[in-house]
């Protein structure tokens, strides 16, 4: 069975600093991560794509493959890179998540404890956990460094998505329309 594929993508945007719609000074060229669902081109059984894409003023040029990041069963829902740009994290439809070196391409870990497909992850701020959303009705989060599942959360409906902001925050929705705030505790 065919699968969808991923592109995770860096743009550098001209043009950016303060006066031109952006909110915060940048030094040098303004880095810009993406990810982009490339649909039927390039379907690999849990596969995605990582490029570099250039964006002059803000014409987006072609971008170009850099590696294809192969390991899931299954297609890959959702990539998130870490802050520091050095790791990404896929959530699968095989019930997985997958820890990636983006300078080699190689997956460090699979997170493995999800009874259903994988929907969402987002990294925390530090890039020191994963939390990821699941149709098992379930949050889970995990240790970048350890692969260990730290915390689970029971939703009251498949959880379709997460995010992470400051102060380790965690906002989470799932399928009956139920938005949860949550925050980790040391």
């Amino acid at each position: 069975m065919g699968t969808s594929s991923f592109r995770v993508f860096r743009q550098d945007v001209e043009g950016l600093g303060p006066g031109n719609g952006s909110h915060a000074a940048h030094t040098g060229r303004p880095l810009q991560l993406g990810l982009e669902r490339s649909g039927d081109r390039g379907r690999e059984a849990g596969g995605f794509r990582v490029f570099r894409q250039d964006v002059e003023g803000l014409g987006l040029e072609t971008g170009r493959t850099l590696r294809i990041l192969k390991g899931h069963s299954e297609h890959a829902n959702d990539v998130v890179v870490t802050p520091d740009g050095r790791r990404a994290v896929s959530a699968s439809a095989d019930n997985t998540l997958k820890v990636w070196d983006l300078d080699t391409g190689r997956a460090l870990l699979t997170l493995l404890g999800h009874s259903d497909v994988v929907g969402s992850v987002a990294v925390t701020v530090d890039g020191e956990r994963a939390v990821s959303a699941s149709w098992d009705n379930t949050l889970k989060v995990w240790g970048l460094e350890s692969g260990l599942c730290l915390a689970t959360f029971r939703c009251n409906g498949q959880a379709h998505s997460c995010a992470c902001g400051p102060h380790n925050r965690i906002v989470a929705g799932d399928q009956g329309g139920r938005v949860y705030f949550l925050a980790l505790e040391e």
